[in-house]
C-alpha cells in the first residue's frame, strides 16, 4: 500500500466505466493476500471478479470510495452486536484507506473490503469453532459457509449493500432478543452488589437459617428490611422465591447450588453468557418446520411446538455432569411400548460391574437377564458363571443386559425411536418422584419425560388409527409394541443457559455442564467476539466508529 507521496493521476483508469487494471488487479488474487493479509477465500474472490471482468464494487470508476464502501464499513463496525470481533473483518485497515486516492490503496481497499465481507457472512452463517470438544453434538442441520462468489454477487447487484448483509444475519427471534441484551448489557453500569461477588457458603441455606453470607444476599436481591441482618427471613424469603420463579428454578426459598450460580452471575458473565449463546444460534438453521420438539438442557424442559405455538411443555430429567445429555438434530421414526432395556455400555461398566463382582446375581434379582448372541445363536447365561472380577473387556461387551417390560424398568412405558450416535433418547421412567426435584440434572444421558401419554399423542398426531383407545389396549397388554410416526417428526436438544421466560423476559440459566464457560473462554482465547469497552487502548478512528456503532445499534425483536 502506498504511504503518501504524489498522488498519481488515476482518472483515466476509472472515467467512463474503465475497468481495473487486469495487470495491477491480478497479482494479489494470485498470491492471495495483500502486504500481510490473507484472503480468506482467495479462489473464489478470483472467481468473482475474473466473472465480473474486473469491474470494482466498492471503488467508484473515478478513483474515488463509495458510499457502499462506507456502508459496509459501518455495517462491521458493529459486528460486535452479534457478539463477533470486528477486527477480524480489517477494520482497521479500511478505515486507514477510506479517504485514500493512491492507486494501491484503492486496490487495497476493493480487495480487503470484499474479503472483510467474505469473512464477516460466514461468521454469520456458520460454525467457527474449530474444536470440537466445545460443540459436544453432532448436528446434522449444522450451517454451511455460503459460497464467497454467491454473496459478493449478491451485496452487487443490491444497492443497499448494509441491507443486504444484514439479511445474512439470524433471523429468529430469539437470536434477535439477545442482540438487544448484549446492546443493553455493554451500555450498562456494574451494580454495586458485583464488588462483594462471590458469594460463599456450602450446603443449603434455608428460611431460619443464619450466614454471614446473608447480608450481601439481601443487598443482591433489593432486600432492604431488616438491612445488615445475618438471620434468612421471611422479607428474604420471599425475594428468593420471587428470582426463582424469575429464573426458571423451582420457587421452594431454598438457596442451593443452582440458585446461587445464579446470584453470582455478574454483568461480564452474562455478557460472556450471551456471545456464547449467540454463537450456538447460528451452528444450526433458523427456520424450523411446522411441528417440531425442543428440548433445552440448561431448563430442563420440553416443547412441542406447532406453527409457532407451543402446543406441550413439561419438566424433563436430564444427564448428570459426569454423563452429559448432548446437543444434537434428529428426527422421531417411532415409538417403542412396553420396552425393555438393553443396559447402555457406559452404566453396564460403571454401575452393573462392581456390584457384580460383589454379588453376580445382582442384575437378575433386578429382572435383568444376561444374554450372549443373537437370534438362534442367543444364550442365556448363568451370572454365577462368570468370574467378574477378571473378566475381560472383550469378553464384557460381549455379554447383552437386557431387562423386560415391566414396572422396574427404567424406561417406564415408552421409548422414543430418534436415531443418533449418542443413544440417548426421550422415554418415560419408574420414578416420576424425581420430577420434584429442584436438580433435574440426575439421567445417565437420556430425557426422562414427566408426561409420556401426552408427548405420545404429539408424536403420533395425524395418524388416522390413532387414539386414547389404542394407546391404552398397547400398554394393557403388557407386549412390546413399535408404532411408527406418521411422518419423521424433527427433535432439536439444544444448550441455551439464556432464553425467554413467560413474560418474555430474558431469563439466565444455569450452565450445567460448564460448556458455557468453555466456549466463552475459547472465543476469548482466539480474539473471536469483542466488546467496545473491553479495548479503549486501540487506535481512536476505529474505537470511535465502534462506539458510533454503538449508538445507533437498535434491534427490533
Amino acid at each position: 500500500m502506498a504511504q503518501g507521496g504524489v498522488t498519481p493521476d488515476v482518472s483515466a483508469l476509472f472515467d467512463g466505466g474503465a475497468k481495473l487494471d487486469h495487470v495491477s488487479f491480478t497479482p494479489a488474487l494470485e498470491q492471495g493476500k495483500i502486504d500481510n493479509v490473507r484472503f480468506e477465500d482467495a479462489d473464489g474472490l478470483r472467481r468473482f471478479y475474473e466473472s465480473n471482468h474486473y469491474d470494482p464494487i466498492w471503488v467508484s470508476t473515478r478513483g474515488r470510495k463509495t458510499r457502499r464502501s462506507e456502508a459496509v464499513f459501518e455495517s462491521l463496525s458493529r459486528a460486535w452486536t452479534h457478539g463477533l470481533n470486528p477486527y477480524n473483518y480489517h477494520l482497521r485497515e479500511i478505515a486507514a484507506l477510506l479517504d485514500a486516492e493512491d492507486e494501491d490503496d484503492l486496490y487495497a481497499l476493493e480487495l480487503l473490503t470484499s474479503d472483510a465481507v467474505v469473512r464477516y457472512v460466514r461468521d454469520l452463517s456458520a460454525m467457527r469453532v474449530d474444536d470440537r470438544r466445545l460443540v459436544s453434538s453432532t448436528i446434522r442441520d449444522m450451517q454451511r459457509y455460503p459460497i464467497s462468489e454467491d454473496v459478493l454477487t449478491f451485496l452487487k447487484d443490491d444497492n443497499s449493500p448494509g441491507r443486504a448483509l444484514s439479511s445474512f444475519e439470524p433471523q429468529g427471534h430469539l437470536y434477535s432478543i439477545l442482540q438487544a441484551e448484549l446492546i443493553e448489557l455493554v451500555n450498562g453500569k456494574v451494580e454495586p452488589y458485583e464488588e462483594h461477588l462471590p458469594i460463599k457458603f456450602s450446603g443449603l441455606l434455608r428460611p431460619g437459617d443464619s450466614h454471614a453470607a446473608i447480608p450481601v444476599i439481601r443487598q443482591r436481591l433489593g432486600v432492604t428490611e431488616n438491612e445488615g441482618s445475618k438471620t434468612y427471613d421471611d422479607y428474604l424469603g420471599q425475594a428468593v422465591m420471587t428470582y426463582q420463579r424469575a429464573n426458571g428454578l423451582g420457587d421452594d426459598g431454598v438457596i442451593g447450588p443452582q440458585t446461587l450460580e445464579l446470584l453470582n452471575i455478574t454483568r461480564q458473565d452474562k455478557i460472556d453468557r450471551v456471545v456464547a449463546n449467540l454463537e450456538r444460534l447460528r451452528w444450526v438453521a433458523q427456520k424450523k418446520p411446522e411441528r417440531y420438539i425442543l428440548v433445552n438442557i440448561p431448563s430442563a424442559t420440553l416443547w412441542g411446538i406447532e406453527r409457532g405455538h407451543t402446543a406441550l411443555e413439561m419438566p424433563v430429567i436430564m444427564g448428570t455432569r459426569g454423563r452429559a445429555t448432548r446437543s444434537f438434530v434428529t428426527e422421531i421414526q417411532g415409538i417403542r411400548f412396553n420396552p425393555n432395556w438393553t443396559i447402555p455400555p457406559t452404566i453396564k461398566k460403571e454401575d452393573f460391574l462392581p456390584n457384580l463382582v460383589e454379588d453376580p446375581y445382582y442384575a437378575t434379582n433386578r429382572g435383568v437377564e444376561m444374554v450372549v448372541g443373537y437370534g438362534d445363536d442367543q444364550i442365556t447365561i448363568d451370572p454365577g458363571s462368570v468370574d467378574w472380577a477378571n473378566i475381560t473387556w472383550d469378553e464384557f461387551k460381549q455379554i447383552r443386559m437386557v431387562q423386560d417390560p415391566g414396572a422396574t424398568n427404567p424406561l417406564g412405558q415408552m421409548r422414543v425411536l430418534m436415531p443418533n450416535p449418542y443413544n440417548i433418547y426421550l422415554h418415560d421412567t419408574n420414578k416420576p418422584e424425581y420430577f420434584e426435584k429442584e436438580n433435574r440434572f440426575l439421567s445417565s444421558g437420556c430425557v426422562r419425560v414427566s408426561r409420556p401419554m401426552e408427548l405420545a399423542h404429539f408424536i403420533m398426531q395425524g395418524r388416522d388409527d390413532w387414539s386414547d383407545q389404542k394407546l391404552l389396549s398397547i400398554l394393557g397388554s403388557g407386549r412390546l409394541t413399535e408404532v411408527k410416526t406418521p411422518a419423521p417428526l424433527p427433535v432439536y436438544i439444544v444448550y441455551q443457559t439464556v432464553w425467554l421466560g413467560d413474560d418474555s423476559r430474558v431469563v439466565y440459566g444455569p450452565d450445567v455442564y460448564g460448556w458455557d464457560r468453555k466456549l466463552s473462554g475459547y472465543m476469548k482465547n482466539n480474539d473471536l467476539f469483542f466488546t467496545p469497552e473491553r479495548n479503549a487502548e486501540l487506535d481512536k478512528i476505529v474505537l470511535n466508529s465502534v462506539h458510533q456503532g454503538l449508538a445507533g445499534a437498535t434491534v427490533t425483536p
